[in-house]
């Protein structure tokens, strides 16, 4: 899903990357628990029981491949079974057992694009300082009108971000990270998730 991104500060697009890294998918952290070893085993030990129950009703689903191996990891000892059900979600566990991940939770694009689909509505903003584009919109600007009013989904600077592809950010939040800074350079991305 594509989204369009407010990317406040940096002097050129190379700054201003410096700016989205830490928020990448693919940027690793440190490895972290996801999920502790009686949690992960539990939850999905309960379902695939209720994977049993549900498709053990009809004497044709107790043949699907799904049903055979819910019964074969039940049927496991505690050890086994956590290795097979982290094999099955595709998991790392740790010495003790825990689910570990290097996932980026703090992550909401997995690729950009300066401008992209939005680059004819962007194009000439690129670069633009906080203060101007704010003066443009008090200006009556339709397109930074429409621009900022309907189209920034998320909106990143040197303190975090904020929004994202499902929850927007609010125009209030948008307009005080904007005003926090008159002379920062904003530059506008093609987010995807």
């Amino acid at each position: 899903m594509h989204f369009l991104g407010a990317v406040i500060g940096g002097n050129n697009t190379s700054e201003a990357e410096a700016i989205i890294d830490p928020y990448s998918e693919y940027e690793e952290v440190e490895e972290y628990v996801l999920y502790t070893r009686d949690e992960f085993l539990k939850d999905n030990q309960e379902n695939d029981r209720r994977l049993i129950e549900r498709e053990g009703e009809n004497q044709h689903d107790r043949t699907s491949e799904a049903f055979e191996k819910a019964e074969r990891r039940l049927a496991l000892n505690d050890e086994e079974a956590l290795e097979a059900y982290a094999e099955y979600c595709g998991y790392s566990l740790n010495e003790d057992g825990d689910v570990v991940s290097t996932f980026n939770n703090d992550s909401f694009y997995d690729w950009y694009e300066f401008g992209g689909r939005w680059e004819e509505m962007v194009g000439g903003l690129q670069g633009i300082t906080c203060g101007e584009l704010k003066e443009r919109y008090g200006d009556g600007d339709s397109e930074v009108r429409e621009l900022l009013d309907c189209n920034v989904s998320v909106v990143c600077d040197n303190d975090g971000y904020e929004g994202g592809s499902w929850f927007p950010v609010s125009r209030g939040a948008l307009f005080e990270r904007l005003g926090n800074d008159s002379s920062a350079r904003v530059w506008f991305v093609d987010f995807h998730d």
